[in-house]
């Protein structure tokens, strides 16, 4: 038997919030926790970036709200929702779900974050995106038995928490990569190891070039690289388009394995070098103009070690030392690279580090393919389950229950 769909408005009431005066400072800074949107970082809502004063509280048209409550956002982050696990006042943009009738509080979050994409498509502003309390409440989510609602919440929460694990391990990985540069090469800026200075211009086996004008083409003979696929370790190639170009311009602007490839030209300085290295493809593939390739004689700099010095925080900062700015973008040409000095260990020290870096990027591959299978098994699970098609028959609810108070 399939459970009933029931609109969100006969299951829970809705509570908003406020603002204090930003112009009394006795309003602020007291001990209430006060939510806003920015405090939406995972499901739990257990500490808020502001807080007020029960001044401030009852001199506005904020709300406390006891622990154990869903809470969602209603303007901008829609489609988000999060359990407060402490006692907290909101604010105007969010709105906290007070049940009508008897319902699991985390099956109650779930069933809303299944809600998602509707939730989103319902949103609407010119530049930041709303909903209404109408909207909300005539959304309808299926209500299962309390029982069936434990076993849901149960196993929903067990996969999630499989996800958890598997993003702390991909975090643990790069930041045992950043500690063992440090380790293994010391500061960039510092270089308390004392290795030979070199600038980049004496390092270059080709000069540092700049990509092809030519525009993207449906009818393009050769894939390119652009800005929008760097910033990972290797480059997206999935989001490559395609250019047309001669066989001498082919040649010109071809990538081979080792090269790094960076942003040069950009609006944002943050994004400005962002950079991949370019290990292989299944084709000759090009760069375009925003792109910069620098590419290094092997037996002085490993790739692998010249990477991760750029993405090291003195490498960052020695790059932006090096880099301008005109008024309308951050960039950074084949002159001003050129100029930037670099502590070289021996290449011998370097290709250990790299050794490393190979062994822990397959780690990580392994965990990245993991972690995806686990969201896919989430989406499917929480799609089943509030379509009323999932079998809890297999669940125990003595194990959900053991299971939901951990």
């Amino acid at each position: 038997m399939i459970t009933p769909l029931i609109p969100l408005k006969d299951i829970v009431t809705f509570k908003g919030g406020g603002t204090p005066s930003k112009k009394n400072p006795e309003f602020w800074d007291g001990n209430i926790p006060w939510a806003s949107v920015k405090d939406f970082k995972n499901q739990k809502l257990s500490k808020t970036q502001d807080h007020i004063s029960l001044l401030g509280l009852n001199n506005s048209s904020s709300n406390l709200i006891a622990k154990g409550h869903v809470i969602i956002p209603t303007r901008m982050a829609l489609g988000k929702a999060a359990i407060n696990t402490i006692d907290l006042a909101i604010n105007q943009d969010l709105r906290a779900l007070i049940p009508k009738i008897e319902i699991h509080t985390e099956y109650l979050l779930y069933a809303v974050l299944s809600l998602a994409n509707e939730i989103e498509k319902l949103g609407s502003g010119a530049t930041v995106k709303g909903i209404t309390q109408e909207n909300l409440y005539n959304l309808n989510i299926r209500l299962h038995n309390f029982d069936d609602q434990i076993r849901i919440a149960t196993l929903l929460s067990r996969v999630e928490a499989l996800i958890a694990t598997r993003k702390d391990n991909l975090r643990l990985l790069d930041e045992f990569l950043k500690s063992t540069f440090l380790e293994m090469f010391g500061d960039p800026v510092r270089n308390e190891k004392g290795w030979v200075i070199s600038d980049f211009s004496a390092l270059f086996s080709t000069p540092p070039r700049i990509g092809t004008i030519e525009p993207v083409s449906s009818d393009g003979n050769i894939p390119v690289v652009r800005v929008g696929e760097l910033g990972s370790k290797e480059v997206n190639f999935c989001q490559c388009r395609y250019v047309s170009l001669t066989p001498n311009e082919i040649e010109k602007y071809k990538l081979i394995p080792g090269d790094i490839l960076l942003a040069r030209a950009i609006g944002s300085q943050s994004h400005l070098g962002k950079a991949s290295l370019f290990t292989s493809y299944t084709s000759e593939i090009v760069f375009d103009s925003h792109v910069m390739r620098i590419r290094f004689h092997r037996n002085l700099v490993d790739p692998i070690f010249l990477y991760n010095w750029l993405k090291s925080d003195g490498g960052r900062r020695c790059f932006l030392n090096a880099s301008g700015r005109t008024s309308v973008q951050f960039n950074i040409n084949s002159k001003q690279i050129s100029t930037i000095v670099i502590p070289l260990p021996p290449i011998e020290l370097q290709n250990q580090f790299a050794a490393i870096v190979e062994k822990t990027e397959s780690l990580k591959n392994y965990y990245q393919q993991n972690l995806t299978e686990l969201e896919n098994l989430y989406g499917a699970l929480s799609q089943k389950a509030f379509k009323g098609e999932l079998d809890l028959s297999h669940i125990p609810l003595n194990q959900a229950l053991s299971g939901s108070s951990e």
